[in-house]
């Protein structure tokens, strides 16, 4: 008899990666618990990257090794025309099932700590080319400007 198939729901996760775009923008608990995932992974001469466990995470409803196989062998078929051998896939489901574990643990643990706490959150209505100075600005630690930006009426991203 075959053995069931694991999966685990990666829905929590996935919501919270979704507001980066990149592993480097992680705040540096999240970068902490998808290096950490990968580093259990004893892989001998090959290396799981931790853009791609970010990826998966980030991508995956369900995390199993059927969807990761998916994921990454599609990509690696339009690249150079190959996929990757069973053992790998493996490496990087159990990389991304426990990213996606301590990433689920530790955003419920900072919105329990907030749940404390009542703050209001402004929602500014931005265009694409608003919201893509404004990122800039933020990554660039511009506060002073970003915050005259945003309490601003006129957009000054097309300058």
């Amino acid at each position: 008899m075959a053995r069931p198939v694991f999966k685990i729901d990666n829905q929590t996760a996935k919501r919270f990666l979704l507001n980066y775009a990149t592993f480097y923008e992680l705040p540096q608990w999240a970068n902490d618990i998808i290096r950490g995932a990968k580093g259990q992974i004893k892989t001998g001469t090959n290396q799981v990257s931790s853009s791609a466990v970010f990826r998966l995470v980030q991508s995956l409803d369900v995390i199993s090794t059927q969807t990761v196989a998916a994921t990454l062998n599609r990509k690696r078929l339009a690249v150079d025309g190959g996929v990757y051998c069973q053992r790998m896939i493996e490496y990087y489901t159990s990389a991304a099932r426990c990213a996606s574990q301590g990433i689920t643990h530790q955003s419920q643990k900072h919105s329990q700590q907030n749940e404390n706490h009542q703050f209001t959150i402004p929602v500014y209505n931005l265009t694409n080319t608003d919201r893509e100075y404004a990122r800039r600005l933020a990554i660039a630690g511009s506060t002073d400007e970003l915050q005259r930006f945003l309490n601003g009426s006129t957009s000054k991203a097309a300058a």
